[in-house]
């Protein structure tokens, strides 16, 4: 893919920011940069902070099978869930945290019991976005409290030996000064 050949792909252990302004789709990038890495037989765990479990799942279909919405409660889509079951796809778990409750430590925690109760590990995280997580320590200042978050979200890479990957608005990482990786427009 071309992330592939210009960046040399998702790095174990690296944190991949994508920011664009507001409506403009980092959330389905996201999805299709999970959907790509279920295609390569990955394991996503997908960490939604804004979008219910429900849309999120509907937009990895939509996505896998090509379908829109409505052409998703056709006969059409029986079909191609047949075709792409065949495929043997990475296993996709979906996680919702409201905004502002969620931990890198609460992160950690569910990784941990997925990989006890489901036999499930993630070989990469996607966080739908790191901006609304909640930081571990509190700070006075916003910009001590998103750098603190992405630290600590980068620190699940480690951990878990797998990358991450977010999205956030292009004000919040102008606020802490960090470059992301690359622009949505």
């Amino acid at each position: 893919s071309w992330f592939n050949h210009t960046f040399g792909g998702f790095g174990v252990g690296e944190l991949f920011t994508f920011m664009g302004p507001a409506h403009c789709g980092k959330s389905m990038y996201l999805v299709n940069v999970g959907a790509n890495c279920l295609l390569q037989k990955l394991n996503v765990l997908h960490i939604s902070l804004e979008m219910s479990e429900e849309i999120t799942a509907q937009r990895y279909d939509m996505r896998l099978l090509g379908l829109t919405k409505d052409e998703l409660k056709t006969n059409t889509a029986n079909k191609k869930i047949q075709e792409l079951l065949e495929q043997r796809l990475g296993r996709l778990m979906i996680k919702r945290y409201p905004s502002g409750t969620a931990t890198a430590t609460d992160i950690s925690t569910f990784i941990r019991r997925l990989e006890t109760t489901k036999g499930f590990k993630p070989d990469i995280l996607i966080i739908d976005y790191a901006d609304i997580m909640r930081s571990g320590q509190k700070y006075n200042d916003r910009r001590f409290e998103l750098d603190s978050i992405y630290q600590q979200v980068r620190n699940l890479g480690i951990e878990f030996k797998i990358p991450v990957i977010t999205a956030t608005h292009v004000i919040s990482m102008i606020k802490l000064g960090i470059q992301a990786l690359i622009v949505l427009e």
